[in-house]
């Protein structure tokens, strides 16, 4: 009677040791696709704005739009200099001047090979005005 007990208080603790292998596995699988799931969200915000980064001309007027990696940038041409911040959201630019005398901007935009065309959304004069410009090869 008394290898009857043990046997069962070994099958109780063993059972109990596997259920707590279960759990720690289903816990560190979770958590490791969590981390998969949020490296290819960063990854997927970093590439939109990845490729907005360099310089753009406005051949109409030979404006240049400057976007640094640190969301950062500048207007300018030969007569004048802007300084902005800028974030992007999905396909939508934000561009927040320093100086306030320009107003901020924003804009839908798209890249295509070294084309970055901008749809005026609000802050232009003319919303809805479609402006194609080249990427400055440096």
């Amino acid at each position: 009677m008394h290898k009857k007990r043990s046997s069962r208080k070994t099958l109780i603790i063993v059972l109990i040791i596997l259920v707590i292998v279960a759990i720690v596995f289903t816990i560190t699988s979770l958590n490791k696709n969590n981390n998969i799931n949020n490296t290819e969200e960063n990854n997927s915000v970093k590439n939109s704005t990845t490729s907005l980064i360099g310089t753009f001309i406005y051949n109409v007027d030979g404006t240049k739009y400057e976007f640094k990696e640190d969301g950062s940038g500048s207007m300018s041409s030969s007569d004048f200099q802007f300084d902005y911040t800028y974030t992007t959201q999905e396909n939508s630019l934000n561009i927040d001047f320093i100086s306030e005398d320009v107003h901020d901007v924003k804009y839908t935009y798209s890249i295509e090979g070294n084309t970055l065309t901008l749809v005026s959304v609000d802050g232009t004069v003319s919303v809805g005005e479609e402006y194609k410009l080249e990427k400055e090869n440096k």
